[in-house]
C-alpha cells in the first residue's frame, strides 16, 4: 500500500509539473488542469477554479505549489461530489498533461463555410457591396487631398461660431498679398479714414 501511495503521488507530480510547466502552477494552468482532467463542469465552473486557485496556493505568491496543489484535490472532490479524492487524482495523473492542439486542421461540416460564397446570404456592408475607401459619400471619392483641405473655407460649426465669439472673426491677413498686410498695395483703391474730435474732423 504504502509503495502504491508513492508512486501516485509521484504520478500527481509528474502531471502537476506537466501541466505547470515547472514546479509552480499559475492559475491558467490550474483551468486547463482541471479541464483535461474532466473535472470542469457543472458542478466545478470556470469561477469556482479560480477561486480554488486564489484560496489554496500560498499567501503572497501568483502561483501555486505542488503541496498547495494535493490539499486543493480535496475541496475538489467534494464539489464534484466525489467520496474519494483519490479518485481525483487518477483523473489528473490520467489526464499526464495538457491536451494540445495536434495541428491538423479540422474541416467545419453543414452550411457555414458555405455562406461566404453565397453572396445572398450577405448581410450588412458586404451585402451593400462591401465597405469602400471613397468615404466622401458624393459617389465619386477624392483622388486626393486636396478636396479636403481648403484653408480658404472656414467651417461653420458650433466649434467655430463659439471660437468666433470668443476671440472676434477669423484673421484672413495670410489670405494677403505682402503689400496688402504692411498696409502698402495699390493707394488708388485705399479709402481715407475719417476720425472726428468734437467740432473738428480730419481726413
Amino acid at each position: 500500500a504504502a509503495r502504491r501511495a508513492a508512486a501516485m503521488v509521484a504520478g500527481l507530480r509528474e502531471a502537476f509539473e506537466a501541466f505547470a510547466g515547472g514546479p509552480e502552477m499559475d492559475g491558467m494552468a490550474f483551468q486547463q488542469c482541471m479541464k483535461d482532467s474532466g473535472l470542469k463542469g457543472n458542478q466545478l465552473t470556470t469561477s469556482d477554479i479560480d477561486l480554488l486557485f486564489a484560496k489554496f496556493r500560498s499567501p503572497g505568491k501568483r502561483k501555486m505549489e505542488f503541496i498547495d496543489f494535493r490539499r486543493c484535490i480535496t475541496t475538489v472532490a467534494i464539489k464534484k461530489g466525489i467520496s474519494d479524492p483519490q479518485r481525483v487524482e487518477e483523473l489528473i495523473i490520467f489526464a499526464k498533461g495538457p491536451l494540445y492542439n495536434t495541428g491538423v486542421t479540422q474541416v467545419a461540416q453543414g452550411a457555414g463555410p458555405q455562406n461566404f460564397n453565397d453572396p445572398d446570404l450577405y448581410t450588412g456592408v458586404a451585402k451593400n457591396g462591401g465597405p469602400t475607401v471613397a468615404g466622401s459619400g458624393n459617389g465619386n471619392g477624392y483622388s486626393d487631398l486636396s478636396g479636403l483641405v481648403d484653408r480658404g473655407h472656414v467651417q461653420d460649426d458650433a466649434l467655430n461660431r463659439r471660437k468666433e465669439a470668443d476671440d472676434g472673426p477669423p484673421n484672413n491677413s495670410h489670405n494677403l498679398a505682402p503689400a496688402d498686410r504692411a498696409g502698402g498695395g495699390d493707394t488708388a483703391q485705399q479709402q481715407p479714414v475719417r476720425v472726428s474730435y468734437g467740432n473738428a474732423s480730419a481726413a
